[in-house]
């Protein structure tokens, strides 16, 4: 029979194989990969703010609970302290991002896409917003940004609405 395992073999293998430690892992890879990706959003992901899923061409922002700082990371958006009210959500906001991700996933996103969803609601918006950034990367190549509001009409709803509005600019940009 093999002798037993040391203390340090035990917590190596707990550390390894426990559904706790390895959800807890994967959340600090996924705010370091986070950070990394986007330094304007890192204090807000440290935070625990902001939370970022980055796919080959779309990123989804998840705004957990309002904050200021929101407001400077959607320039141009016509979205202020005047036009909305600080909202938290009464429902799960990861499971929005979640479902908005899956059918993002299954989608032929030709433009490069940013979805927003954000804990305020918005009278101005009702059914969201779509709207043209550029990143600050690659100045040749324009974005569409949909943001998503803590309105009256579900996050899902907004979002089927504003998808459409970005297909159709898709098929225009063929």
């Amino acid at each position: 029979t093999p002798p037993a395992l040391t203390k340090k073999q035990k917590q190596d293998f707990n550390n390894k194989y426990d559904p706790v430690q390895i959800k807890k892992r994967m959340l600090e890879e996924e705010k370091e990969m986070a950070k990394m990706i986007d330094k304007t959003y890192s204090d807000l992901i440290e935070k625990d703010i902001a939370r970022l899923t980055k796919r080959d061409n779309y990123t989804i922002y998840t705004y957990i609970k309002p904050n200021e700082e929101i407001f400077k990371l959607i320039p141009g958006a016509d979205i202020n302290y005047e036009n909305v009210v600080e909202r938290n959500y009464n429902f799960n906001v990861e499971n929005v991002k979640n479902k908005i991700d899956k059918i993002l996933k299954d989608a032929n996103i030709k433009i490069p896409l940013r979805v927003s969803l954000i804990p305020y609601q918005c009278k101005d918006f009702p059914e969201g917003k779509i709207q043209y950034t550029m990143p600050k990367e690659d100045k040749n190549q324009y974005e569409l940004h949909i943001l998503l509001f803590n309105n009256e009409m579900p996050m899902e709803e907004q979002f089927k609405i504003q998808f459409n509005k970005y297909l159709k600019e898709v098929k225009r940009y063929k």
